[in-house]
């Protein structure tokens, strides 16, 4: 079994990464925060959300957040869930349903689906994967099948929910959420 050995720049820090049939071994000492749940992650457009509301099946259902961030539910109109979590969005729906409509409605607000991380540059497999809880991003890039073969150094650019204007260098074992954008770039020079 050959092994190949290349270096990766990540948060300043250069670690080694030793590439053993797609998979990364890796040490590192530098975490990040922790990582998003499926009930802390913020909703972005596209998402779509469950709601249930206990004893009205018309109002229960799934809903798609349109482009801006938001989507229509019967008796109340339209919910801003724009960079909202799950459980800021319930409330929101059970204080509407409360003004009049419902006494003490009883709404649980989850997320169906989290959006995937993308995953592009210098990788095996570049693409969008499903996003799971406490994923790093070292298991990301060993999910899309490590580094290229001929590649050297590279840095790892994480984009937070797809907004460039918080892009960063990171390290492997930095947390991932939902919508998150990895780029690996080899480094010249």
């Amino acid at each position: 079994m050959a092994r190949r050995r290349c270096e990766v720049l990540a948060g300043g820090a250069m670690l080694a990464l030793v590439l053993v049939m797609g998979g990364c071994a890796v040490r590192t000492g530098e975490t990040e925060e922790a990582p998003a749940t499926v009930e802390t992650a913020r909703l972005y457009p596209g998402d779509r959300v469950e709601i249930a509301v206990t004893g009205e099946p018309h109002l229960s259902g799934l809903y798609d957040l349109d482009r801006d961030g938001r989507f229509e539910m019967p008796w109340i109109g339209v919910v801003d869930a724009y960079e909202r979590t799950p459980l800021e969005v319930q409330e929101t729906v059970i204080a509407a349903l409360a003004d009049g409509f419902l006494r003490a409605p009883e709404v649980r607000v989850v997320q169906a689906a989290p959006r995937p991380v993308f995953v592009f540059g210098e990788v095996e497999l570049p693409g969008s994967y499903v996003y799971r809880e406490g994923l790093t991003v070292g298991n990301a890039i060993e999910g899309a099948g490590g580094v290229l073969e001929d590649v050297g150094t590279v840095e790892i650019v994480l984009t937070p929910g797809g907004r460039a204007s918080e892009a960063r260098i990171v390290d492997l074992d930095a947390a991932l959420a939902p919508g998150d954008v990895l780029e690996l770039r080899e480094r010249t020079g």
